[in-house]
């Protein structure tokens, strides 16, 4: 049971009457430009990849961030259409494929600090709140359909880098992790999240446990606070 619920531009016919008359330089050096893009872009074929990209999302590789070519209230909404209306799979089948299939996308150190840390939007993107929107982890877990697999693939995460000190070297993955609960839309099981978050503090090191609790008034709802401190 749920619990919280928390102009068209202007067209400058001047630059275009210019650019008709580019120079073969300019243009290669322009085509080279939007190749140089397409290879930073990341094709994904699983279900995972599929969904997130035509709801307008854009993986990228190596250590850059991610691309929205939209905003995240939008992104979110097609997302949760694409879930509900799949042709092929249904509820809750779909949501563990995708869930999978973003898994095995995180499992690159990289690609995993980068689903943890903000999303940018594309430039050409003129409908967007700002230049930097939710992260890919966050923008997913606020679709009530996710959350309750992700939680579980997080918390697995989080307790495998936190026993692993050499892969969270580059960046601090837990506390990314636990940054990404936080204040969270909405909250489908609160006691299955708490649990979770119980599981973590059992199994972590002593620093993790102390980054955890510090985190846990705005993770845990408030209800929930007695079994923490259990």
């Amino acid at each position: 049971m749920m619990s919280r619920i928390r102009k068209r531009p202007i067209v400058n016919t001047e630059e275009m009457s210019e650019d008709l008359f580019d120079s073969p330089r300019k243009v290669k050096k322009s085509q080279n430009k939007v190749s140089k893009k397409e290879n930073d872009t990341l094709n994904d074929d699983s279900l995972f990849g599929e969904l997130v990209s035509k709801a307008g999302y854009i993986l990228k590789k190596g250590d850059i961030p991610n691309l929205l070519n939209c905003d995240q209230a939008i992104f979110q909404r097609d997302l949760r259409w694409s879930l509900k209306s799949h042709p092929l799979y249904r509820m809750p089948e779909i949501a563990e494929k995708f869930v999978k299939g973003l898994e095995d996308h995180i499992e690159d150190p990289v690609r995993l600090k980068w689903a943890l840390l903000y999303t940018q939007t594309e430039k050409d993107c003129v409908t967007a709140r700002g230049g930097q929107q939710d992260s890919l982890i966050r923008l997913c877990l606020n679709i009530e359909e996710l959350q309750p697999c992700l939680i579980t693939l997080l918390t697995e995460k989080l307790l495998e880098v936190a026993n692993d000190d050499e892969s969270s070297s580059q960046a601090n993955i837990p506390n990314l992790v636990l940054a990404n609960l936080k204040w969270l839309d909405c909250i489908v099981d609160s006691d299955i999240l708490t649990a979770k978050i119980v599981d973590i503090i059992q199994g972590s090191p002593l620093k993790i446990q102390q980054e955890i609790i510090s985190f846990v008034p705005s993770i845990v709802e408030d209800a929930n606070h007695p079994k923490v401190a259990e």
